[in-house]
């Protein structure tokens, strides 16, 4: 059988047409994995990090990095969390405006180098910064909208957070010392997690804490389920806004309840002969 890293690196060079414009030898490139590939990028990270590969919650946007046609580095981003108190007090935003907001955040969940320890100098924080370059657009392809602020977060005891620093993120803090458990729920894991954050344009803290964002009349927007929350509801509709939310099979009686409430004939509720599961 053959390893996790002989697998993705064969899928990468089967599945990968070649560019029209390659990029110069020794360069660094970052796309999206291909459907195929996701399976063997997850494998990568579940043997090689040390945190796993992690489960895929809300918008989640896999990166691969290249160096001349060979995978050198792989990132998963994901939504930011829900409250930071030194993030927070660095963008100086309202609990209103966190609330309408937050998914103009996005999270460095995972950063894996496929390298050897030590094999090529100063690589992480030019992979970092590649990512962070190609990040905005391709966000935008597959969710919509281009995020404005990156948070991540090291261990103190185990990394010092060098390729960040030379990769011009700023450190702000520390976390409180939670972990996500679920979309919405954290559980304490006793270590305070250093915290840093990296403008994805140069006027993202401005936009974040603005009375207004640019106007977004006529798009669609979506959110993961920490967004499905009275709250959130209550500050998009109050901004003119429609907010959709989905009810899976498996809430039977809530289900019957919107039925019941709503009034608009045209309103798409859709049966389904089995229940989606979350994930």
């Amino acid at each position: 059988m053959k390893t996790p890293s002989t697998q993705f690196t064969r899928l990468t060079r089967r599945t990968q047409p070649t560019p029209t414009n390659p990029p110069p030898p020794g360069a660094l490139s970052v796309r999206v994995p291909t459907p195929e590939e996701v399976s063997a990028f997850d494998q990568q990270l579940a043997a090689k990090h040390y945190l796993g590969a992690g489960r895929p919650v809300g918008h989640y946007l896999r990166q691969i990095v290249e160096r001349d046609g060979q995978p050198v580095a792989l990132l998963v981003w994901g939504p930011a969390c829900y409250a930071l108190k030194d993030r927070d007090r660095w963008i100086s935003w309202s609990l209103p405006q966190r609330l309408e907001r937050l998914k103009l955040l996005v999270q460095n969940r995972r950063f894996l180098l496929l390298t050897p320890k030590g094999a090529a100098p100063n690589l992480a924080s030019q992979v970092l910064a590649a990512a962070v370059r190609a990040l905005p657009e391709q966000w935008r392809q597959h969710f919509g909208y281009r995020p404005l602020l990156a948070e991540s977060f090291t261990d103190p005891e185990a990394h010092a957070g060098t390729c960040y620093k030379a990769s011009n993120w700023e450190p702000v803090g520390l976390s409180a010392g939670y972990s996500r458990h679920r979309a919405d729920f954290y559980i304490p894991n006793q270590r305070p997690k250093k915290l840093w954050l990296y403008p994805l344009c140069p006027d993202a803290k401005a936009l974040l804490r603005a009375p207004q964002l640019p106007a977004l009349d006529g798009q669609l927007l979506t959110a993961d389920p920490l967004h499905c929350q009275r709250g959130h509801a209550r500050t998009i509709v109050e901004k003119g806004g429609d907010y959709l939310f989905q009810i899976k099979g498996n809430q039977p009686g809530l289900r019957q309840q919107a039925q019941r409430l709503d009034t608009l004939q045209a309103t798409p509720f859709l049966n389904r002969a089995k229940a989606a599961t979350a994930g």
